[in-house]
């Protein structure tokens, strides 16, 4: 093309990574074949595999490793909080980093993301709101670099606020791009995406239209990245970015942004195996005349996990009337085990998508939301997944069919995460308006299961301490302002009853947690053998709490000199006001097996701390702790193996009140959009009349785009 397109492709000539990469701390990988032993959390999802962020890491001195060449990582911003990461760049490569923020819990979606050079100060690049998912999400888009080094990224938030999570995604370009080829205005003549996943190309018009092909499997994750000023040279103008086609339409971002250097990102999780569409275009009045684009593609395959089963329901084909109503389906799981992760899919027709409450209950009793007033009257048409692990929560777009979401951003599926897997779970929809309504078609759940922790060949298992608190209280004591950690038999809902027979630690055994709080329960202090195999702690757990803007728990283990944070809470206020009139779930997690690796502390004298504190409003159920153990593995015979399996306990049901919360929820809008703005105000965009209806069916052949494989890992 022309010789700024030469440019490009002389910048991202291929050139390989060298030196050798620090690691993050030691991370599950998903198995490959259902015989790999699993051991430290063992939580490993179906979806797009994550590399969890690693606290702390708020210095360049600290910042966690990027091992390849791409990766995906979710970590959270905490008040005052800096997230740094490092990674090892040859000369002549390009760099593209995005944010995803659409899901944070906070409601604060804005990230400020910072591309320094070796010396970890010098400024490359920085944006603040380029990103579309959210409004004000940040991305770089292959910013070159000419020398050979270690870099760094930083993340953080223009505001005191917290983002609770975002999904960092990470490309490093190092081969030469494809030139684009044209005639790719239509779907029928779009350009296969090269092996490299990168296109250098140009819109000649505002009405210009480049469409590039791939074939995807169900599950698969795909990050896109438009880089509008490849050359970074100050030529401005403004590009969209989309990804199709999801029930005849092309899903576009575009942030309307023309500051140099310009870019945008895309992500989406589909749920059917098929051939897929990107598209580079504009909205702009006018472009320059040469008006450059770097485009760059990347796949995260889905990982399958061994021992997943799909539950299918029976109790389907069931009307939801035209009158404001409620109904409920159900199926049961008669198989008995540990959840490590679930999915729930869901087939439905309604009149008004956006009139639909829609929970899942499980076994426990526990309510957890999946969405509210998502869509519009358009789709009348539901065929979804719902995955903690997709690319973005729903209701970012109006289509609900053919797309893996995130459920929004107020609920989380993990919070049947470790939990029993077998008893009666139920679907609960709610219809808040009368006059439009449907069908329930199909629904089913997808669950995994986690093993026992167990020990490398030639070891066997034995327990260092152990205590299911019902002769006593364990030895476990309890300190703090206004402290409500109680000893005894749990009483008050949504956490009535214990883990394994009557006993446990709560939060207060009847009633909520305290106000304006600093709770903290110790475990007795506990000697770790220096045994030659791995060491774990695991203890069950139940919680109802605040969003953690305002209310906080951790769980840690530490020697009083160093401390190693295990489990922290991260979500939105677990209550759920649905329907008309308005009822108030009270949600809640399972009873939830947690199961960490603490080998680091051989040899030491440690102390398990269960922490929370409290502001000053809105007080709910709290935290639920039973079951405490800590095991070693060693070339000994065991002495006792790791209770996994509960008596029965007299939790109830979940019982709605029909008197709402005081809680501000952080629901995003219910306006319906196609194409996403920076201010989030959506604005509806025709599909380009050579969309089709239907999604051409996959193609023989290899992936067109490379598997780009990250680290491996669920969020611990």
């Amino acid at each position: 093309m022309r010789l700024r397109i030469g440019f490009i492709g002389l910048m991202i000539a291929l050139l390989g990574l060298t030196g050798s990469l620090r690691a993050f701390k030691p991370v599950q990988a998903a198995p490959s074949n259902p015989t790999t032993a699993q051991i430290a959390q063992a939580n490993v999802p179906q979806g797009a595999v994550r590399v969890k962020e690693q606290e702390s890491n708020n210095t360049t001195a600290t910042a966690n490793a990027i091992m390849s060449s791409s990766t995906l990582i979710r970590g959270n911003i905490w008040n005052g909080d800096v997230d740094f990461y490092s990674i090892e760049l040859a000369a002549g490569d390009r760099l593209t980093a995005a944010t995803m923020s659409a899901a944070s819990a906070s409601g604060n979606n804005d990230t400020v993301l910072t591309f320094f050079a070796p010396d970890g100060t010098t400024v490359i690049e920085t944006d603040d709101n380029d990103g579309s998912l959210g409004g004000n999400a940040s991305v770089i888009s292959s910013a070159p670099v000419t020398q050979t080094a270690t870099y760094y990224l930083r993340l953080s938030s223009t505001s005191t606020n917290q983002v609770r999570y975002y999904d960092f995604y990470v490309r490093v370009l190092s081969e030469a791009a494809t030139a684009e080829t044209e005639p790719n205005d239509l779907l029928t003549t779009a350009q296969v995406l090269p092996t490299s996943g990168t296109i250098s190309g140009v819109l000649s018009a505002t009405t210009d239209l480049d469409y590039y092909q791939l074939n995807l499997n169900a599950g698969d994750t795909i990050f896109t990245s438009l880089d509008l000023n490849p050359e970074r040279d100050g030529i401005v103008w403004n590009g969209r970015l989309g990804i199709g086609a999801f029930n005849g339409f092309t899903l576009v971002v575009d942030d309307t942004s023309v500051v140099s250097p310009n870019a945008e990102a895309h992500f989406m999780t589909v749920k059917t195996s098929g051939t897929y569409y990107v598209l580079a275009s504009t909205t702009a009045a006018s472009i320059p005349a040469e008006a450059t684009y770097l485009l760059g593609v990347t796949v995260f395959p889905a990982e399958q996990q061994a021992n997943c089963t799909t539950y299918t329901s029976a109790d389907v084909a069931k009307t939801i009337p035209t009158t404001t109503s409620f109904i409920t389906s159900t199926l049961t799981v008669p198989d008995n085990f540990i959840i490590a992760d679930l999915d729930v899919s869901i087939e439905l027709t309604h009149t008004n998508m956006p009139d639909l409450d829609v929970q899942l209950q499980g076994p426990d009793g526990n309510v957890g939301g999946l969405f509210t007033d998502i869509s519009n009257n358009t789709q009348t048409t539901m065929n979804i997944d719902l995955d903690d692990e997709a690319a973005i929560p729903i209701g970012l777009f109006a289509i609900v069919s053919g797309i893996r979401y995130i459920p929004e951003l107020n609920y989380r599926l993990d919070w049947f995460d470790g939990g029993r897997s077998a008893g009666t779970w139920t679907l609960l929809i709610h219809d808040d308006t009368a006059a439009n309504g449907g069908t329930l078609q199909n629904w089913s759940i997808t669950l995994c299961a986690a093993p026992p922790a167990s020990c490398p060949d030639g070891m066997s298992m034995s327990t260092i301490t152990s205590t299911d608190f019902e002769a006593n209280d364990g030895g476990f004591t309890h300190s703090g302002t206004a402290d409500s950690w109680e000893y005894g038999a749990p009483s008050a809902a949504p956490l009535i009853g214990s883990y394994s027979g009557a006993n446990s630690w709560k939060t207060n055994l009847d009633g909520t947690y305290s106000v304006s709080s600093i709770a903290n329960l110790f475990s007795p202090s506990i000697s770790i053998p220096n045994v030659t195999g791995p060491v774990y702690i695991q203890w069950q757990q139940r919680y109802q709490m605040e969003s953690a803007n305002f209310d906080h728990y951790t769980a840690s283990v530490g020697t009083g000199v160093v401390t190693k944070t295990l489990y922290e809470f991260d979500a939105a206020t677990m209550t759920n006001a649905v329907g008309n009139p308005s009822v108030t779930f009270q949600e809640s997690t399972v009873w939830s097996r947690q199961l960490y690796d603490i080998s680091e502390f051989k040899g030491q004298s440690i102390q398990a701390l269960y922490h929370l504190d409290t502001d000053s409003s809105v007080q709910l159920g709290g935290i639920a702790i039973d079951d405490f153990q800590i095991m070693a593995c060693d070339g000994v015979a065991a002495t006792a193996t790791p209770t996994e399996a509960p008596t029965a306990t007299s939790t109830p049901t979940n019982t709605p009140t029909n008197t709402p919360t005081n809680t501000p929820t952080n629901t995003p809008t219910n306006t319906p959009i196609i194409t996403i703005t920076p201010s989030n105000t959506p604005t509806a965009t025709v599909t380009p009349s050579n969309t089709p209806t239907v999604t051409p069916s996959v193609t023989a052949g290899p992936t067109m785009i490379p598997v780009y494989m990250p680290l491996v890992g669920k969020d611990q």
